[in-house]
């Protein structure tokens, strides 16, 4: 006799399913039943403990893209726990079984005490694994909070940024801020910007132990690398007046504060002078200086065998009379060879 029958066979779990059929392997005429049934303490992902299918008059089995995977229930039907502040919740949904995992996320711009932006509990046959109960999604600061260079030091773990977080930075003994405070406080604000201070604030530094010695007479002091309060490693210059120069030349001696002697000992005299004496070219030595007081003299000597390319004179000098010198170029020296027909003779000097 023939039958209507199912062009193909019912579903088929997969091996690794745990699922058991009734199926007897060839029967697909219209009006089979076939029933699937999971093991002990296992159910189907609706929860069902068994699922029945039929072939159809049309030649097709109900429920054809059901599931068959049998699975063991989560010991805790549900959540744990609500979802940490501020965090949403992706991944597996109710029912829940063994091997099912729930990940926890912050929304971009937040992220938890310890940096970390998501957190995941996973269903095990004793139940969910712990849940961080510090876990939660917050404002944060975008950047690290301010660092202090050595020798200073900070509290701050390396790791929170998240908004009223407190950081505070020290200097050892016997330095201080460059306000005088040996500790600075920073807070991660709402708007996720640490307090602000100026950069140069975060410095620890030593008080020179003493102040700048007082400017001499025709000498105006000035700090070279900052403003009072003076610290050990701070500069000072010590300028002389227009149309002076030091006894060493020059127009100004600098000082620095060392922690042991201070500013150490101010030399300096400021005397009347002409500017820098005329360089002399090559092939030439000169016994000039760089001071220049009224009065001195510089000479310049041709190297032996050069002559000055003018005169054909060995020497030349000037003086620094009144602010002015005497003689302001000096001509270059040359080889005998080069010099103009009646010049002086080789070895002849002025």
């Amino acid at each position: 006799m023939c039958a209507t029958v199912c062009l193909e066979g019912p579903p088929r779990p997969t091996p690794s399913s745990n699922t058991f059929s009734t199926w007897d392997g060839y029967n697909r005429t219209v009006g089979t039943q076939v029933n699937y049934t999971c093991a002990a303490n296992q159910t189907f992902e609706d929860m069902s403990e068994m699922v029945v299918v039929e072939c159809e008059e049309g030649g097709n089995w109900t429920h054809s893209n059901i599931s068959l995977t049998c699975r063991t229930p989560c010991p805790t039907p549900g959540l744990p726990s609500a979802a940490p502040q501020n965090a949403s919740v992706v991944g597996a949904e109710a029912p829940f079984f063994i091997g099912d995992s729930v990940v926890y996320r912050c929304p971009s711009g937040m992220e938890s005490w310890n940096r970390t932006t998501s957190y995941t509990i996973t269903c095990s046959d004793s139940g969910w694994t712990n849940l961080d109960p510090s876990f939660g999604c917050y404002n944060v600061c975008l950047e690290n909070p301010p660092e202090v260079p050595y020798p200073g030091v900070s509290d701050w773990n390396h790791t929170t940024r998240i908004v009223r977080t407190e950081v505070s930075l020290f200097c050892p003994t016997n330095y201080t801020f460059t306000n005088f405070s040996r500790s600075l406080t920073y807070i991660c604000n709402e708007d996720g910007n640490w307090t602000e201070s100026p950069p140069e604030l975060l410095l620890c530094r030593q008080a020179c132990p003493s102040l700048p010695p007082p400017s001499p007479a025709n000498t105006t002091l000035a700090v070279l690398d900052r403003d009072p309060p003076y610290w050990v490693g701070s500069r000072v210059w010590y300028q002389c007046e227009a149309g002076l120069s030091t006894q060493y030349g020059g127009d100004a001696v600098s000082l620095t504060c060392s922690l042991n002697s201070g500013w150490g000992q101010l030399d300096i005299q400021c005397e009347p002078a002409c500017p820098l004496a005329p360089f002399p070219y090559d092939l030439t030595t000169s016994n000039m200086t760089s001071a220049g007081k009224w009065g001195i003299t510089y000479g310049y000597w041709c190297e032996y065998g050069f002559y000055e390319q003018t005169g054909g004179v060995y020497s030349l000098f000037t003086t620094c009379v009144e602010g002015n010198w005497t003689r302001t170029h000096i001509p270059k020296c040359i080889a005998p060879s080069s010099r103009a027909v009646g010049s002086k003779c080789v070895g002849q000097r002025e």
